[in-house]
């Protein structure tokens, strides 16, 4: 069995309404994976009560800062030695087809880390929040790493602790999903693409809110001029 991991925290919708969306999608699409959520206070009780419904959903509460260091929680997962393997993702992005094509060729590789550069402006980090993975035991001392680093409350400095402290392990046995921004490796890894729609919009990660329309701008001016609209739309492929 493999392993979702989600920091969730405050009662934003498009966090809130996302996390469930996408236990629900992984239910159905991920039958190898469970779906653990580190929540925190904030989170409104109708939310943990909805996710706790789902059987293959873990609720780990977490007694400290809501604010961008909250963001570092689901890293704890890389720890736990009951999953194969281990993918932080980000709860406004929903899981889909790539997801499922992208893990599949990763297991497939057998590298010990995964990583996804899926989006052309939005990723440009050596490894990406939004989905990092890690195959059981590569990242066992995730939490002495954590405390080797000082950890910050600004936004994407959970990215720059996985640029500074993971970085370096993982690129030596990694399957890297890049289309856009050239990342060098030397075997055994090594870079792949993923299968495109119609449209540039069909990525991993995207932002949405809790209406699936995009988050950020250069997204809805895309999907307005590629699609004729500026909503998320859903891809499950043949599956």
């Amino acid at each position: 069995m493999n392993l979702f991991s989600y920091s969730l925290y405050g009662d934003n919708l498009k966090y809130t309404v996302g996390a469930i969306k996408n236990a629900i999608i992984a239910e159905h699409m991920f039958p190898d994976f469970d779906c653990r959520f580190y929540v925190g206070k904030s989170v409104p009780s109708w939310v943990i009560q909805t996710l706790s419904l789902m059987p293959r959903v873990e609720i780990a509460s977490v007694d400290g800062p809501e604010n961008h260091t909250a963001m570092y929680w689901r890293f704890l997962a890389f720890a736990d030695q009951n999953f194969e393997r281990v993918v932080i993702k980000d709860a406004d992005a929903r899981l889909g087809y790539r997801d499922r094509v992208a893990h599949d060729e990763w297991v497939v590789s057998e590298l010990d880390f995964h990583i996804v550069k899926d989006h052309p402006t939005g990723h440009s980090e050596p490894i990406i929040g939004c989905h990092f993975g890690a195959r059981r035991g590569a990242l066992a001392d995730i939490a002495e790493l954590m405390g080797q680093y000082t950890i910050s409350n600004q936004y994407g400095s959970d990215q720059w602790f996985l640029r500074d402290k993971v970085y370096d392990r993982a690129i030596k046995s990694a399957l890297v999903h890049d289309e856009y921004y050239g990342t060098q490796v030397e075997e055994p890894s090594r870079v792949a693409l993923l299968p495109k729609r119609d449209w540039t919009l069909d990525h991993i990660g995207v932002a949405v809110d809790e209406n699936d329309d995009f988050t950020y701008e250069v997204d809805k001016q895309t999907a307005q001029r590629e699609t004729g609209g500026t909503r998320y739309a859903y891809n499950f492929g043949d599956l």
